[in-house]
C-alpha cells in the first residue's frame, strides 16, 4: 500500500542540528505533496528522505536552511518540484541519490524547480 500526505501551508523553524529535518520521509512507496510550507533552521535538512519508491513534489515553498534543502538519500521516483524560494544558497544544498548539487547544477541536471529562486 501507498501512504499519499499532503502538507499544506506548515510552518517550522527547525532546530537540534543535522539529525533534525522540518519532514522526514521514511515510508517506501510513498507520496508526498508540499505546498506553500515554511521550513528554516541552521545546520539541518529542509525535507529528507530515506526511503524507496517515494513520489515527490514541492510546489511554492520558502526553505530557508543552511543544510540541505532537499536531501533524496533515494532519489524519488517521481519527481515534481518548481516555484519554490531556496535561501541561505551558498555551497551544495541537494542531494539526489548520493550524488550533491549547487542549486543551478541540480536544476541543470533534474530539470526540476526552473522557476525557483535562491
Amino acid at each position: 500500500a501507498c501512504a499519499s500526505t499532503t502538507i499544506r501551508s506548515f510552518t517550522c523553524n527547525v532546530t537540534g542540528g543535522w539529525t533534525c529535518a522540518g519532514v522526514y520521509i521514511g515510508a517506501n512507496n510513498s507520496s508526498l505533496d508540499l505546498e506553500s510550507s515554511n521550513i528554516a533552521g541552521g545546520g539541518v535538512f529542509g525535507v529528507y528522505n530515506s526511503a524507496n519508491g517515494v513520489q515527490f513534489k514541492a510546489r511554492n515553498n520558502t526553505i530557508a536552511c543552511d543544510g540541505y534543502f532537499w536531501y533524496m538519500a533515494t532519489a524519488p521516483v517521481a519527481f515534481d518540484s518548481d516555484y519554490n524560494t531556496f535561501a541561505n544558497q551558498g555551497g551544495k544544498h541537494m542531494n539526489l541519490g548520493g550524488t550533491d548539487y549547487t542549486l543551478a547544477e541540480y536544476k541543470a541536471a533534474t530539470g526540476q524547480d526552473q522557476h525557483s529562486t535562491p
